[in-house]
């Protein structure tokens, strides 16, 4: 009876450490498993993509967006801008500044036919001093715009002749000019001077 309990007690006792073998390779096969995931997403994380650099055009390599240095800005000046020049280097009487409605009105010119305008007048109706700077937009007849300063001028000289023989002298002077993109009127005692700002800021 004692040797049956003995061999009944080492049957379990080896069948335990048996199944805890079994069990502890399981847990160490999971335990591996779990590692290896932990690994897997680890590098998965600290994976980026590779930095695009644009290459710099100075360096002879092309860039992906040409763009930012292939298109120069336009080398251009517009009228009120030659007009500010003007007003900061000439002593002029007080101006007035023409707009739409003026140039519209009073030397019929279509301001939606121009990409940049600018008219300065003497306030004083005794004085003819004019400044009128004109900018027409691509398409517009040049030459219409040429005719309509001139027959200005002359309207204003022949109101000139007998009521002021000066201010008429200063207009019969004057003449309509093409400086660039810029056609001019210049009605001034100074023309000379204004003439040669515009013919700097438009480079003509």
């Amino acid at each position: 009876m004692k040797k049956t309990l003995v061999a009944v007690f080492l049957l379990v006792a080896v069948l335990a450490t048996a199944c805890g073998t079994d069990a502890d390779t399981v847990d160490n096969e999971q335990a591996v498993v779990t590692a290896e995931g932990a690994t897997t997403k680890e590098a998965e994380a600290v994976t980026e993509e590779p930095a695009v650099t644009e290459a710099d055009p100075e360096d002879g390599e092309p860039a992906e967006n040409l763009d930012a240095y292939d298109k120069p800005e336009e080398n251009k000046t517009d009228a009120a801008a030659i007009m500010e020049g003007i007003a900061a280097a000439v002593e002029l009487p007080e101006m007035y500044t023409g707009d739409d409605a003026h140039i519209l009105n009073n030397y019929g010119i279509d301001p939606a036919e121009l990409d940049s305008y600018a008219v300065s007048e003497a306030l004083e109706v005794t004085l003819a001093d004019k400044i009128v700077l004109i900018d027409p937009a691509e398409g517009t007849d040049r030459n219409a715009i040429i005719d309509k300063l001139e027959n200005f001028r002359q309207e204003k000289a022949m109101e000139m002749e007998d009521y002021l023989p000066e201010q008429y002298d200063v207009i019969a002077a004057a003449s309509v000019k093409e400086k660039g993109d810029i056609i001019c009127l210049v009605i001034s005692p100074e023309a000379e001077k204004i003439e040669s700002i515009i013919d700097d800021m438009t480079g003509k």
